[in-house]
């Protein structure tokens, strides 16, 4: 009843009613969990403008609250998933957003069937999101307020033939679009097929075979048509309970056509790519380190080398509080040449506090940094999120 209790005093607030749980009211054999989160943001030059800029002074207070609703019904044979979610947000301060408001949406469902040995998946998504926060790590471009949306359906199967071998197909289609022209940003396709073979060295090491085969394409001024072969081997090994090592190589082979008024061009491309990580893990603390090589998508218009290097490292004081810090580098450039070259890189603490079983208190800072062709913007974030979850 206390649980209840505090459920009708959010729900109040919000100008909401509620008597039960959304699982009570469902049918059997079905779950469903509500998450509300008002987060209240202050930052400074959210755009990253190199200091020279007088965008470089402004700052954004963010009012924000975050709904979500997850549906999940599973059984020893199948799973089923479904969300949907939506984000309302008011800006103020001295930043061009000031005065303006966003509701974003997002929705996706999804399936498991499973049998002996055998797992068969499909899922499906579309996400609204601000420009400004989808292209921060692509293209860089976050000084319209415009709106990306993602469009994602994945077919997977999955299966085992002994303790010691497995297979695992994949095929996905991939668009985003944009609400409106923005120059320098490019609505793009994707569709690729994997294939995954495991082989287990040990009962702690697994080597992965994997290959894939990707076809881009993107219209703007120029329309780029671009095929992508991928090959590649890893190894993961839990060489203790408390570590975790991966390891892994391989090269994208890039076919890229271009058309410009007419005029049609044609360049082959030779990326290498590679994967390097571990985690570490203690009673009260954990930490990791993930880097990664790959050939990517990017809303330039274009398929790009994407390099990725993050850390993170958390300590749990008690049952209900922990520390956490995580840091973040990412690095953009074209295949051929080191012209629009993208760099950012982030890092901050946060503070996450277990109020009770339902809600949960956050609060943290970020430092950020973008260093690109017109140069080097610094940024600073601090927010805080109280989030409720009824279930």
């Amino acid at each position: 009843m206390a649980s209840c209790a505090r459920a009708l005093t959010l729900a109040g607030a919000l100008g909401l009613t509620a008597c039960a749980g959304p699982s009570e009211i469902l049918p059997s054999g079905w779950d469903a969990v509500i998450s509300l989160a008002p987060t209240l943001t202050a930052e400074t030059n959210r755009q990253l403008a190199p200091s020279s800029d007088p965008a470089s002074d402004d700052i954004l207070l963010t009012q924000a609250l975050n709904a979500g609703l997850v549906l999940t019904s599973e059984t020893e044979r199948r799973l089923l998933t479904g969300e949907l979610g939506l984000t309302a947000a008011y800006f103020e301060g001295s930043d061009s957003r000031a005065g303006t408001g966003r509701l974003d949406p997002r929705a996706s469902i999804g399936a498991v069937v499973r049998r002996s040995g055998l797992e068969l998946s499909a899922n499906a998504s579309v996400d609204l999101s601000s420009t400004d926060q989808t292209q921060e790590d692509d293209t860089g471009i976050t000084d319209v307020n415009a709106t990306q949306i993602t469009g994602s359906q994945e077919l997977g199967l999955f299966y085992r033939f002994n303790p010691r071998h497995a297979m695992n197909l994949e095929l996905s289609n991939r668009t985003i679009t944009f609400d409106e022209d923005i120059d320098g940003l490019s609505p793009t396709r994707t569709i690729g097929a994997s294939a995954e073979w495991d082989h287990a060295l040990s009962e702690i090491s697994t080597l992965t075979y994997a290959s894939g085969l990707r076809f881009f394409a993107s219209d703007n001024d120029t329309t780029t048509r671009s095929q992508v072969l991928d090959l590649s081997v890893s190894l993961s090994s839990d060489r203790t309970p408390r570590h975790t090592v991966r390891l892994g190589g391989g090269v994208s082979l890039v076919r890229t056509g271009q058309s410009v008024a007419g005029v049609r061009d044609q360049d082959f491309d030779l990326g290498f790519t590679g994967n390097v990580g571990f985690d570490y893990r203690l009673s009260a603390i954990s930490a990791g380190f993930d880097f990664n090589q790959s050939v990517e998508p990017s809303n330039a218009g274009e398929l790009q080398a994407f390099s990725r290097a993050s850390g993170r490292m958390s300590y749990e004081i008690n049952d209900r509080e922990s520390l956490s810090a995580s840091a973040s580098y990412t690095r953009r450039s074209p295949l051929s040449g080191d012209d629009d070259t993208l760099d950012t890189f982030s890092i901050g603490p946060n503070y996450a506090l277990a109020l009770d079983r339902q809600t949960d208190l956050s609060v943290g800072y970020l430092f950020r940094m973008e260093r690109d062709d017109d140069g080097t913007g610094l940024g600073h974030r601090v927010f805080l999120s109280l989030e409720h979850r009824l279930d």
